[in-house]
């Protein structure tokens, strides 16, 4: 059995009907399978050298890229964070881009915005400052592959923590502290720029905590927001 991860909308274990088996809920369709004895799970450990907290894999160009975090020396408590760019066959480190001091990445994603063919890195960051409880800005960074490396086209303060981006109808959904702020790209005077559409606020949803959604079209497809999930 074969699963498509993008098309998938849920997934969860089950044991109590069916035995130890995965069901894998998608728009119209529900898929119960199980792993036979002989199809062991193959894993490959890639040893980093440091913390990988986030990861995103973009097919055409065959890499992935990661949100990561290193320790300066063994004997420092301050970190440095990362965005690292990875050849998804050998592993090997092929670009690297350092976030500011006190910068840390809180989510990444590969999309692309409407009339533009390229498929783009996008990271959501947070400035983490030692006296503050939650943090009051971050940036919402877009690279594109260019050469073998990460060139950094389009980046966007904002007034938060950038906890989570998706792609959504040729845009850019991102979760930033109480908002939901939608953006798009566009290509003006030979730059690259975020364009915000649409903000909803925390008075229009309530204390947002942590945001987890779906959405059909994924990619720049055709699509609709199905479902906010709002843990509290």
């Amino acid at each position: 059995m074969s699963i498509s991860v993008l098309a998938s909308l849920y997934g969860h274990p089950v044991s109590s009907l069916f035995g130890v088996s995965l069901a894998i809920a998608k728009e119209g369709e529900l898929t119960i399978g199980t792993i036979d004895d002989i199809q062991k799970l193959h894993i490959r450990s890639i040893p980093l050298g440091e913390h990988a907290r986030y990861i995103c894999h973009q097919e055409h160009s065959r890499t992935f890229a990661i949100c990561s975090l290193k320790n300066q020396s063994p004997a420092e408590e301050s970190e440095m964070h990362f965005i690292r760019l990875l050849d998804d066959q050998t592993f090997e480190f092929i670009s690297t881009y350092p976030l500011d001091t006190f910068e840390y990445g809180c989510s990444i994603l590969r999309c692309s915005f409407s009339d533009d063919s390229n498929v783009y890195y996008c990271v959501g960051t947070a400035y983490v400052l030692p006296k503050e409880n939650e943090a009051t800005n971050g940036r919402i960074l877009v690279f594109i592959m260019k050469d073998g490396k990460l060139q950094l086209i389009m980046k966007k303060e904002t007034k938060g923590a950038v906890y989570s981006l998706n792609a959504f109808n040729g845009k850019l959904l991102a979760a930033i502290n109480q908002k939901i702020q939608l953006y798009s790209g566009k290509f003006l005077t030979m730059t690259y720029t975020l364009v915000l559409k649409t903000t909803l606020t925390s008075s229009q949803l309530g204390r947002i905590v942590k945001v987890v959604w779906l959405t059909g079209g994924m990619d720049g497809g055709n699509g609709s927001l199905i479902g906010i999930f709002i843990l509290e």
